[in-house]
């Protein structure tokens, strides 16, 4: 596409102010014409517009170009400038920044062909976001009508009323068009009007409402008035407390009706029933209870309901004094192979010499109190462990590569010295038993130590010399 022209070159392009068009001859205007639609494709193609790159088709056609009006993205990282863009069938190509042949309404402005100085520009900025908006021009000369503008009258031309009808409109003259007598009587008013239009409204409401109250008004009234929010459409208002009612849903009965009761109690009947507790029916969980330490009875000595009977009124009514005993004799009771239950060693006198004396007592009382061990481990109270038992195996686990030292110049506990690889095992320079490394000329092949080389005066110790003193710390 070739670049568009600039607006110098575009200014360029046009014959100085205030020369007429006509006197043009049609080759200008026609290499005036070529000129600008060469350099601005004016007329050869029409670019889709998006709002930005991800607004893009995802399957376009190769060699279709867009307009993206807006960058997105951030710098450096994926920011995609607006301009023009090209698929080339696998990629966007970013061809440059658009034409200027697409517009900002801040920078498009018409000029009067006389008076350059009269001047007109476009302001988009009351469309919605993301919309285009597009003007059709009428098939026809004339004026723009805009908002906010007082149009002269002469100048409408599709209405038929005269400027005297629209004064008759507006004075207070009765006329044919507009009759202001009838029109402002009260009486010929219609639909509604807000209360807060009339200026005695509400002392009006109050003197009526007033008068009414008590005749033909109910006084206000809270419990009227709880009522009257209940919601639903049928049941039984019913009051729970002060001004405070609910509406009963539950069926209840409207009218006589047979009733037959079952169970422990049985009867049938509408406007009374006679119920009747069947035999044995009474357990005594169902009985009313009783005082404690009481029992039924009935000791009137003639029939009567009974009554609950206390421990003296029932040793009355069996002729038994307070503590008797009756069931024995006095002997038999106290005789204790005759007793029950249980009995404290403190209340026998003699319990601690009995047991004492016992045969199995008195052999666990002759029984050694620590026995001789023998074996790995020997003695009585104090036991040791013999010599030369404790074996590797009885012995804790170490950790691989080591081996079992004192490592110190004083007496004590062994440890586990780990050896790592080439490492001998040996008195260090401090004396204490220590790992060994392999200094120079010596080397470590499986598990021969070799010396090799010499010089610088040497030790003059043969390879077998060097590995015993090593071992031993020499």
């Amino acid at each position: 596409m070739a670049v568009p022209p600039t607006v110098a070159e575009a200014n360029a392009a046009v014959p100085p102010t205030g020369t007429p068009v006509r006197s043009l001859t049609n080759q200008f205007l026609k290499d005036v014409i070529a000129t600008l639609a060469l350099k601005a494709d004016i007329g050869t193609e029409r670019y889709v517009e998006v709002a930005n790159f991800a607004a893009l088709p995802a399957s376009p056609a190769t060699g279709d170009t867009y307009v993206v009006l807006a960058a997105s993205g951030v710098p450096f990282i994926n920011k995609k400038e607006a301009g023009l863009y090209r698929w080339s069938g696998t990629a966007w190509l970013y061809l440059g920044p658009a034409p200027e042949g697409y517009f900002t309404d801040n920078v498009l402005s018409f000029f009067d062909d006389v008076d350059p100085t009269k001047q007109a520009k476009l302001q988009l900025s009351g469309i919605t976001p993301g919309t285009v908006r597009t003007l059709s021009w009428p098939n026809a000369d004339g004026t723009i009508a805009l908002t906010g503008h007082t149009h002269v009258l002469a100048n409408i031309t599709d209405v038929s009323m005269t400027a005297s009808d629209l004064n008759s409109l507006d004075d207070g003259a009765d006329t044919t068009l507009h009759f202001h007598a009838a029109d402002r009587a009260r009486a010929n008013h219609t639909g509604t009007q807000l209360a807060s239009t009339i200026s005695d409204f509400n002392t009006a409401a109050d003197a009526r409402v007033a008068a009414a109250v008590g005749t033909s008004v109910q006084a206000f009234d809270a419990d009227l008035s709880a009522i009257a929010a209940l919601a639903g459409t049928s049941g039984l208002a019913r009051k729970t407390a002060a001004n405070t009612w609910t509406l009963d849903t539950n069926a209840y009965l409207t009218g006589n009706q047979t009733i037959t009761c079952t169970g422990d109690v049985t009867g049938s009947g509408s406007t009374s029933v006679t119920l009747a507790i069947g035999a044995g029916t009474v357990s005594l969980s169902k009985m009313a209870n009783l005082a404690p330490n009481s029992i039924i009875g009935n000791n009137t000595g003639v029939s009567a309901a009974p009554t609950a009977l206390s421990a003296t009124q029932v040793r009355t009514l069996l002729n038994v004094a307070d503590g008797a005993t009756s069931n024995a004799t006095d002997a038999s009771l106290r005789d204790r192979g005759t007793h029950t239950g249980t009995q404290l060693a403190s209340t026998i006198s003699d319990f601690a010499s009995t047991v004492a004396a016992t045969a199995a007592v008195t052999a666990n009382t002759a029984k050694v109190t620590n026995q001789t061990h023998t074996g790995d481990v020997t003695g009585a109270t104090a036991l040791t462990i013999s010599d030369d038992v404790v074996s590797n195996l009885k012995l804790s686990n170490m950790a691989a590569n080591t081996v079992k030292v004192r490592a110190a110049a004083t007496v004590g506990d062994p440890s586990d010295l780990a050896l790592a690889a080439s490492q001998l095992l040996g008195r260090g320079s401090t004396g204490d038993i220590a790992p060994i490394t392999l200094g120079a000329n010596l080397t470590m092949t499986g598990t021969t130590l070799s010396a090799s080389g010499g010089g610088g005066g040497g030790s003059g110790l043969t390879a077998a010399e060097t590995r015993r003193r090593i071992f031993l710390g020499a």
